[in-house]
């Protein structure tokens, strides 16, 4: 195959790869806003894979197209200049799509920003509602106070503890996710409203750890009560075991 022939053909190739690029970032600009971030997440991770393939592709038709031109200088002159001229036109297609990818990869960031902050507000309002979960199973708890009903009140501990542990893992992950992009924004970035709102959200997560610590004070309260239940259930019986002749 010819110097042209070939630099075409390769060209060809990582104008393909950047149309792959250009068609993996469609579904963010035409609903990433109304995704889920854990969608979100799926087509950036989609994206930034096929922008780093592109980027190589087109690396390497520019080295590819650079050295063909120096091929085409050992040529006659009437063919040099011929393979010269359709060497640019190459050059330039691939200047193009360098340009492409370059505005692509800008849009990437855009995203992942965005979704970063989509992630952020989800994970604290699972946490927030999590502690409310809690808080209202520890409320069912107390309301059987005084009753003598050690099963109801075994059950609603149980309820009261499991609902603490959901509520303690969902703020363990999203107190993570707030320091984790805190450092990214104080490492990259200078976005003082990004900084604000990392702040912010560490702000609450830190009121609902210690609404979580006070319930769990409260549960450890109720849990005392219904021992004392369990040991006044039991006594009548170890009263009557006592009395009994041996």
């Amino acid at each position: 195959m010819s110097i042209v022939g070939e630099s075409e053909q390769k060209t060809k190739l990582a104008e393909d790869s950047v149309t792959k690029a250009t068609e993996a970032e469609v579904p963010l600009l035409k609903g990433g806003e109304d995704m889920s971030f854990e969608q979100a997440t799926g087509f950036l991770s989609t994206l930034e894979s096929v922008l780093e393939s592109s980027f190589m592709e087109v690396s390497s038709a520019k080295t590819f197209v650079a050295m063909k031109r120096l091929a085409a200088k050992r040529l006659s002159e009437g063919a040099t200049n011929v393979a010269f001229e359709e060497l640019s036109k190459f050059t330039d297609r691939l200047e193009m799509v360098t340009k492409t990818l370059g505005e692509t990869k800008g849009r990437l960031a855009v995203f992942r920003k965005e979704t970063s902050k989509r992630e952020i507000m989800a994970r604290v309002m699972q946490a927030e509602s999590k502690v409310s979960i809690s808080s209202d199973a520890l409320k069912a708890l107390a309301e059987l106070e005084g009753n003598l009903n050690a099963e109801e009140m075994k059950g609603a501990c149980e309820r009261a503890q499991s609902s603490q542990i959901e509520a303690q893992t969902a703020l363990k992950a999203a107190r993570l996710l707030v320091r984790t992009q805190q450092k990214d924004v104080h490492t990259i970035s200078d976005d003082f409203a990004a900084v604000q709102e990392m702040s912010k959200a560490s702000e609450s997560i830190s009121k609902w750890e210690r609404d979580l610590d006070a319930q769990k004070e409260l549960l450890e309260d109720h849990s005392k009560s219904l021992l004392q239940v369990c040991c006044l259930r039991m006594l009548p019986n170890c009263l009557y075991s006592w009395r009994s002749p041996s």
